[in-house]
């Protein structure tokens, strides 16, 4: 597996524009309600931190929670939100895990993009044998993927 830094293009961007007026914004903000997790199984081998460093020195880093819930950290990015990811492999061996970000700090990811609140972004990881290390890729092909992303907390509980 090689280390490749992402294309800032797959992640969701931050579009600027006209000022919204500030009663709008906090309407829309009271109605949307933030996203439920769904919690992956007891021992999936997803659940645990997944780091990964580019060339560059960029640090990539998932904290992927028991409970659904996520931490992705990205440059200088940091977001929070739920995430699911499948009970099983497909026939190629690829998860799907689905990031929904309900937090962003607006600061770009290793990438150059933005990652906004309220998008959803889905990846398909495989895992080594012993789950030690995670290739993240934008299609269930295998291509255009990142990593590996390893273990940082040993295994998955």
């Amino acid at each position: 597996m090689t280390c490749v830094k992402p294309p800032g293009a797959s992640r969701p961007h931050l579009k600027r524009g006209a000022a919204l007026p500030v009663a709008l914004l906090v309407a829309v903000a009271a109605a949307a309600a933030p996203p439920k997790a769904a919690a992956p199984a007891a021992g999936h081998p997803a659940i645990g931190v997944w780091r990964t460093e580019y060339r560059d020195g960029c640090v990539e880093t998932y904290y992927l929670h028991g409970d659904g819930t996520i931490v992705h950290t990205s440059g200088e990015a940091v977001s929070r939100g739920v995430y699911s990811v499948s009970a099983h492999p497909a026939g190629n061996g690829a998860f799907v895990l689905v990031e929904r970000p309900a937090q962003s700090n607006g600061r770009p990811d290793c990438g150059g993009a933005v990652t906004t609140a309220g998008g959803a972004a889905a990846l398909y990881v495989f895992f080594d044998p012993e789950h030690q290390q995670m290739l993240a890729c934008y299609d269930g092909a295998g291509r255009q993927c990142f990593g590996p992303l390893l273990r940082m907390d040993g295994p998955a509980t």
